[in-house]
């Protein structure tokens, strides 16, 4: 295998910080010893636990390194049950001039993968596997799912899926060693040689992703390796926005969704497809481009395109799911790529009309829970609800439904937005359970509501417009006009007020220890993480495949009661009432919050191993303008 010159350089950096290491270690050593010899006892003690630590540190790094076994995962496709996909896998790997994979799974990613199960280190051959995400099947065309398979392949040929599991591996024991190490001098220049290391590698990776980009020119022709290279960015944003605002609408009403048809089906909406269109270019020209990037940026790697030699273009533009062949096996592997079984397998649009009844009728039951527990009304009929209104009354109604966290000014506009999302899915509830109004699919905008007579219902809308022009009369006569019987009340629901989890940093060090750190909407909870099982996870994440490890990690963690979370006598939770005060700011690698408690300090920080997920940027920053508006109202300040 032809080792590139980057690629060398890493390797002949890497065996250089083991040498480092060595050295410093034994230096240390020596010193230790030359001030036992001196009579500086003390001295010699701390220099010798120097010592210690650094090696301690680095034998942590490399035990955890050798020990790491990845492990394929997805639905299997095969070979018999696929022909036409792998058909086309063995002609591009014909045409890539490698060994093809022995085993190709499909996953629930916005991605494609080669790896090995591979031994010392990535040097010796194993057992070959494909990676294909579902997105991929719904969002290309054959064409471009060609580029992206042959891109694979193509590291294959140049041998880059050995290097880069070595490369990976190492760029995660030097993150690990330096982390271990307390701060000082040989912390610094350890930490130094990691970044140049790091800086490297990451040269060696992206030239190895423009050699693989040639392999998909070979394939697929430019055009289709340009047009796939410039759509994946969106596909994976799109798919994100699948999953939030329609997959989510699945588990609750206890039904298994068609996966690939529906993602089809929202990617082809129109205006989906103008959204698509119009953040595309805005995702790739605000791709970064730091020396430490695995990956060039497309505009790069699509302006790379332009210097390879001229192919015959790839014109089959057929949807990439048709290389499955059968349809009837579509619903066999999305079964298998779901963490539990959530039901029998329905349409889209019977998903949607059992999953808009429930949100209407369950908000509509909450609504008049609050409003008879708090003595507004006596059964919560809408026509009580409206006279709570009409007095004025409508802020202190829904007032504890807002969360705590809700900065003071912010309070007035969410108490008249929540009343208005109430009253209308009350309305909604008694005009379903009359059979006068349904919920339609809708792709731009998960449904539409309409009336038995096929008007689109926008009953919200007017209800905007009645609280604006103080017309609850006019209000009133509206929806008794459409068949709202104001005098009926829906069945109320118990409800427990939860706490809101905004987002979530991972393996976050507070002190000695090391957290997940849960920013809640009233709220911070530092949940302890097993070291051990944070240094595994951090090197399975570098390795760029123990993603489902950390998922199946978070799905559990998160799957947790947050309350619950909060009674576990090893958490900490930091309720937004006891916070003074608080900074966040930048630190080397990472971030650092500073806070002021009513009962001390605290400060956390990020490490090489903390990935976010959720918006918990945002929430924290939420949770810090708070405490600083009602700072700045108890000193009388605007």
């Amino acid at each position: 295998m032809r080792v590139p010159m980057r690629a060398a350089a890493a390797l002949v950096l890497l065996v250089g910080f083991f040498v480092l290491v060595l050295a410093l270690t034994v230096g240390l050593a020596a010193f230790a010893i030359w001030l036992f010899a001196g009579g500086h006892g003390p001295a010699g003690i701390k220099v010798g636990f120097a010592a210690a630590a650094v090696a301690i540190a680095v034998g942590a790094a490399v035990r955890t390194v050798l020990k790491v076994k990845v492990e394929p995962y997805g639905a299997q496709l095969p070979r018999a049950d696929y022909p036409e996909l792998w058909r086309t896998v063995d002609e591009l790997a014909v045409a890539a001039d490698t060994r093809g994979p022995d085993d190709i799974r499909l996953v629930p990613e916005v991605n494609a993968a080669v790896w090995e199960d591979s031994r010392l280190l990535g040097l010796k051959s194993g057992t070959r596997y494909l990676m294909i995400g579902l997105p991929l099947l719904a969002g290309l065309n054959v064409a471009e799912l060609r580029a992206v398979l042959a891109h694979e392949l193509g590291h294959y040929s140049h041998g880059h899926t050995k290097l880069s599991a070595l490369t990976y591996r190492a760029t995660g024991a030097l993150e690990r060693t330096v982390e271990e190490l307390g701060n000082g001098p040989v912390r610094w220049v350890l930490a130094g040689y990691s970044r140049l290391y790091a800086m490297v590698a990451g040269a060696s990776n992206r030239a190895q992703e423009l050699q693989a980009d040639a392999a998909s020119v070979t394939a697929a022709g430019k055009g289709a390796t340009a047009s796939a290279l410039r759509r994946l960015p969106v596909l994976d944003v799109a798919w994100a926005g699948y999953q939030e605002d329609y997959v989510s609408m699945a588990p609750p009403v206890g039904r298994t969704p068609e996966l690939l048809a529906g993602f089809h089906a929202y990617l082809g909406n129109e205006h989906r497809k103008q959204l698509i269109a119009e953040f595309q270019d805005k995702l790739i020209d605000a791709e970064s481009s730091s020396v430490f990037d695995s990956h060039p940026p497309v505009r790069v790697r699509v302006a790379a395109l332009a210097k390879l030699p001229d192919v015959p273009p790839m014109t089959d533009v057929r949807p990439a799911w048709a290389l499955l062949g059968a349809a009837e096996r579509v619903p066999v592997l999305e079964q298998e790529l779901l963490a539990e079984h959530l039901g029998p397998r329905a349409s889209w649009p019977e998903i949607v009309e059992l999953a808009g009844t429930k949100h209407v009728t369950g908000n509509a039951g909450v609504l008049a829970k609050v409003a008879t527990d708090g003595g507004f009304t006596t059964s919560g009929a809408l026509g009580e609800l409206l006279d709570v209104v009409q007095r004025g009354q409508g802020a202190q109604l829904v007032d504890p439904l807002l969360g705590q966290g809700l900065p003071p000014g912010q309070r007035p506009e969410a108490a008249r937005r929540t009343l208005i999302q109430l009253l209308g899915d009350t309305a909604l509830t008694l005009l379903v359970r009359q059979g006068k109004a349904g919920f339609e699919l809708d792709w731009g905008s998960q449904w539409v509501v309409r009336h038995a007579d096929g008007t689109e219902l926008e009953v919200h809308e007017r209800i905007v417009t009645a609280l604006a022009e103080d017309d609850l009369a006019g209000l009133r006569d509206w929806l008794t006009g459409l068949g709202v019987p104001l005098t009926e009340a829906v069945a109320q629901v118990d409800f427990e007020l939860r706490v809101k989890v905004l987002g979530l940093f991972t393996a976050v060090k507070s002190g000695d220890g090391r957290f997940d750190l849960f920013v809640c909407d009233d709220g911070l909870l530092l949940v302890p993480l097993e070291r051990a099982g944070a240094l595994t996870r951090g090197l399975t994440d570098a390795l760029g495949r123990g993603g489902r490890q950390e998922s199946e990690r978070l799905a559990a963690l998160l799957a947790e009661d947050i309350s619950e979370l909060r009674e576990r006598p090893d958490s900490r939770w930091i309720g937004i009432e006891d916070i003074l005060s608080g900074k966040l700011g930048p630190r080397p690698w990472g971030w650092t919050v500073d806070l002021k408690l009513t009962g001390g300090e605290l400060s956390v920080r990020s490490t090489t191993d903390t990935n976010d997920h959720g918006e918990p940027y945002e929430g924290l920053g939420a949770l810090l303008a708070n405490r600083a508006q009602v700072a700045g109202a108890a000193a009388g300040t605007p």
